[in-house]
């Protein structure tokens, strides 16, 4: 014993875990992680290039993406927007020739509204697939009833 005996007078505070403060920490951080991924949910139609001869195309139904994708935006019939830029379809296809040849690339999800003919599709699919892309994505919004 010391000549003051204050060990035996201070009470020793308990040290808890408060779970309300838990719960919040793990909320956040499943937010950082579902915020921060790739994944997308797209409805729409699945083509992919197997080999230089084989075209598959998947069931019509929405599209879990979680590899590299790219998005394409095709107004009308004259106006592509891909990477930052506006293309015609000419350009988009020379572009396409030009980056990354035989480099394997993820998935072209393109966004086409309604003024878009098939042969435009047609040729916007063509140049993704000599720029390397292994799959396109088509998407389109459900009718509404």
């Amino acid at each position: 014993m010391t000549a003051v005996d204050t060990s035996s007078k201070v009470r020793r505070e308990r040290i808890t875990l408060c779970s309300a403060a838990l719960v919040d920490v793990l909320l956040i951080s499943l937010m950082f992680v579902l915020l921060g991924s790739k994944f997308v949910l797209a409805p729409g139609f699945t083509i992919a290039f197997d080999n230089d001869s084989l075209v598959s195309a998947e069931s019509p139904n929405a599209a879990a993406v979680d590899d590299d994708l790219s998005v394409l935006n095709a107004k009308g019939n004259s106006m592509i927007i891909f990477d930052g830029a506006i293309f015609n379809p000419e350009s988009f296809a020379k572009k396409m020739k030009a980056s990354r040849q035989g480099e394997k690339r993820g998935i072209l999800l393109i966004k086409a509204d309604k003024n878009v003919d098939a042969q435009t599709l047609i040729g916007i699919c063509s140049a993704a697939r000599a720029g390397g892309y292994e799959k396109i994505h088509l998407a389109a919004a459900p009718k509404r009833q």
